[in-house]
């Protein structure tokens, strides 16, 4: 690959992970390659549902490798409906960790607690229903 045509991807890769978090994140992917000639690609996610670190980095031995790898991460990712699922499921359970180190009262948690089984088993319903 040309340097035109490794910025060009990188172009088109940053514009595919934009798409994917519905947000432009702070720092664009990055490429290097380390002296053992691998060569590498940051995702940055930098976005209100990723935080600002780097979501992966793909590697290949040849940018077209690593290109293939990187845009298979970035059409893994969650979209952003079901990025703020999770972080929502997630703030829910460090909110019952903490009322449980704060020893809440039972009637306080269970409501929590049983919000979360709920969630719980929808998700592995729909998961199961989507297979």
């Amino acid at each position: 690959m040309t340097t035109k045509e490794i910025a060009a991807g990188l172009v088109k890769l940053q514009a595919a992970l934009v798409d994917k978090l519905e947000a432009q994140p702070w720092t664009d992917v990055a490429l290097w390659v380390t002296q053992g000639g691998i060569c590498r690609i940051a995702i940055y996610g930098d976005s209100f549902e990723y935080g600002t670190s780097r979501i992966d980095t793909a590697e290949g031995d040849t940018f077209e490798a690593a290109f293939i790898k990187a845009y298979a991460m970035v059409a893994a990712l969650p979209d952003k409906e079901d990025a703020a699922k999770h972080a929502f499921r997630k703030n829910l359970a460090d909110v019952i960790d903490e009322g449980n180190s704060l020893n809440m009262p039972t009637d306080v948690m269970a409501p929590l607690s049983d919000g979360m089984k709920a969630l719980s088993e929808n998700l592995l319903t729909h998961q199961v229903e989507a297979a």
